[in-house]
């Protein structure tokens, strides 16, 4: 169920007086209290509805009733790709990355843009996956493992570490932890780490270690992919950041994440076109809807 359907839902029942709480609004539409709490945040922060909680009557009602809802409403997924954008320009830095993180993070709700390691990258390498699978093992079961690890020089070593915490960064996947080799805390790409296995030696994360410091959640998915037509041909670099390969006229573009997808066809700065799937092109179209409303 969209949020546009639950807040005309919450903005009806407010009017007919039956102050909605949060956790009638999730008995109604089988989600969580949390995403209750949000769809109210989006009505009353970004929607600017004159929302306000009653104690006398456990739930919310309108301190003006002459507020009605616009006529256009973001969808949660356009909400999604928007706060995707504002983390990007976040990252970007520069008062122009600054200005556009805070205007999309406006428009999608979220309220000050968040740095873009909160995001959810969800990555298509294998061997990112595979390294990932073998330092979750080890930082639950509090067991040691043994990696082969390729700096950007290309040298490779072996070297036992105790993964503290796995968490991404601005799209890149990396293990904290404590490398035996350099008798000391490092930070490694999972996507530079070319074997990994569990040894026989238990550890003990430190006391002292601050988890927050590292924020962004690693979640994987199976990828979808999506047939694409460009207007002018592309790069090596761009093929590879597209995680694609040439078929047929077009080039077949392995994903995820449509927002994350869509912002890397974006980027590569020539014109293109989705021949499929048929759902990711819809979704496209409403994205760029969205950005030329927004700029116009």
């Amino acid at each position: 169920m969209s949020n546009l359907h639950r807040i005309q839902w919450i903005d009806a029942r407010i009017r007919d007086g039956r102050y909605p709480n949060c956790t009638s609004i999730s008995r109604e539409f089988s989600i969580s209290v949390r995403q209750a709490s949000r769809d109210v945040e989006y009505l009353k922060y970004s929607m600017g509805a004159p929302v306000e909680y009653s104690k006398e009557r456990n739930g919310y009602h309108y301190t003006d009733p002459t507020f009605v809802l616009p006529a256009f409403i973001l969808a949660e997924r356009e909400r999604e790709l928007l706060g995707f954008l504002a983390a990007r320009y976040a990252q970007a830095g520069g008062e122009t990355g600054r200005r556009l993180a805070d205007l999309f993070s406006r428009l999608s709700g979220s309220g000050a843009a968040h740095p873009a390691d909160t995001v959810e990258i969800f990555p298509v390498d294998p061997g990112s996956r595979a390294a990932y699978e073998v330092l979750e093992a080890a930082l639950r079961t509090r067991i040691r493992a043994e990696i082969v690890y390729r700096r950007r020089d290309g040298a490779r070593s072996r070297r036992p570490f105790a993964p503290y915490r796995l968490f991404t960064n601005g799209g890149v996947h990396y293990a904290v932890g404590h490398c035996s080799l350099r008798g000391a805390v490092r930070t490694f790409r999972l996507d530079r780490i070319e074997e990994a296995a569990l040894t026989d030696e238990s550890y003990v994360v430190p006391a002292d270690f601050v988890p927050e410091h590292y924020k962004g959640r690693i979640v994987f998915r199976e990828p979808y992919r999506a047939l694409v037509v460009f207007g002018r041909g592309l790069s090596e670099e761009a093929v590879r950041s597209l995680h694609a390969v040439s078929e047929g006229a077009g080039y077949a573009v392995t994903f995820t994440s449509s927002s994350e997808v869509l912002t890397r066809l974006v980027s590569t700065g020539r014109p293109f076109e989705i021949i499929a799937p048929e759902w990711l092109r819809v979704r496209a179209c409403t994205y760029f809807a969205l950005l030329m409303r927004t700029n116009s």
